[in-house]
């Protein structure tokens, strides 16, 4: 206990008792600040300054008695002590005042004197007790409440990655005439799972810190995302993005929606693979830019049929609210842009 902080309240009318009491607090409890009260106006004062630790009291005095002190006391302050050191005060007096949250009763006498400092020391340990064991008690009902939030979250977002996955095998399965499905279709699948993770690592990592995250750095998931595809496809890939957040769902559609892009760019397309994510206005922008050959003349995206591109389409259009274009850059290759509402 630092005594060197340490305010007491002492109220108590007669001087000689007020100074037999400080000679003792003096003694056992150095640094200490001992602020006498003597009337009703100065407890009011004291009681709406806040600037008290522990109180002394004794039970009768001219402008009220302890009881009324402590009742008032422990109504704004219920965590501060109080110490009732009286000899007029009865049996039935003590146990209203113990009940009532007084933390020590001593009947005043003079080989009593030395027990107040003693008291005041005793009180102030159980009240610090108290509120660490309070402070426990409160951080492991809000942890109770993280775990539970996060526990019903990881629950939606697994749901929803397991229905993207089952979404993508039913798209493999229709276009399959022949009820054989190609190797490099597994593939996709496989490299769609694996942005899939990257999410879900990405949102396991800012967890750690944040138990209540309820979105994610789009920016963050393709500085996970683009470093792997180019591992696993031998493709020299760059990414310039800006820190947007977005919601979980709309974290996972971008990356399903920049796999997809980038395995194209590398299928058909030739040189490094340029990936941008940027905000315009209220929109957010993700582009995926090769130097291949570019988007034939023919090309008509409305009219192509292939589980790549409605996959993408598909997921802007439903889970970003947004938009595809299908451009040829100038200096050759091609562009394809997703527009969609930032948040």
């Amino acid at each position: 206990m630092k005594t060197s902080t340490l305010n007491i309240l002492l109220l108590e009318d007669n001087p000689d008792d007020r100074a037999l009491i400080r000679r003792e607090i003096d003694r056992e409890l150095p640094g200490s600040t001992t602020i006498e009260i003597l009337d009703a106006a100065g407890f009011d004062e004291r009681l709406d300054s806040d600037q008290f630790d522990v109180v002394v009291t004794d039970y009768q005095l001219r402008w009220t008695d302890g009881l009324k002190a402590l009742h008032r006391i422990k109504e704004r302050y219920p965590e501060v002590p109080v110490i009732m050191f009286t000899n007029t005060g009865t049996e039935e007096v003590a146990v209203e005042a113990l009940k009532s949250g007084l933390d020590d009763y001593i009947v005043k006498k003079p080989s009593q004197y030395p027990r107040v400092p003693l008291a005041i020391r005793s009180a102030m340990d159980r009240a610090e007790h108290r509120r660490r064991a309070e402070q426990s008690e409160r951080e492991v009902r809000e942890l109770n409440v993280r775990l539970g939030r996060a526990m019903r979250e990881t629950h939606h977002r697994v749901k929803n990655s397991l229905q993207a996955v089952i979404a993508l095998l039913d798209m493999q399965v229709m276009r399959q005439r022949d009820g054989m499905v190609r190797v490099e279709d597994i593939r996709s699948i496989e490299q769609h799972i694996r942005a899939l993770a990257a999410i879900h690592d990405l949102l396991t990592a800012q967890g750690e810190t944040d138990p209540g995250v309820n979105s994610v750095s789009l920016k963050a998931a393709l500085e996970r995302l683009i470093p792997m595809l180019e591992g696993m496809m031998g493709r020299q890939m760059t990414l310039s993005a800006e820190e947007i957040r977005a919601s979980v769902s709309a974290g996972a559609a971008v990356s399903l929606i920049a796999n997809e892009l980038v395995a194209n760019a590398v299928k058909h397309g030739d040189g490094p693979i340029s990936v941008s994510l940027r905000r315009t206005g209220g929109n957010a922008e993700l582009a995926v830019e090769d130097g291949g050959p570019g988007f034939p003349t023919e090309f008509e995206p409305d009219e192509m049929e292939t589980a790549g591109l409605e996959l993408v389409r598909s997921l802007a259009e439903w889970d970003l609210q947004g938009s595809v274009r299908f451009e040829n850059r100038k200096d050759g290759g091609g562009c394809v842009t997703v527009t969609f509402p930032a948040g």
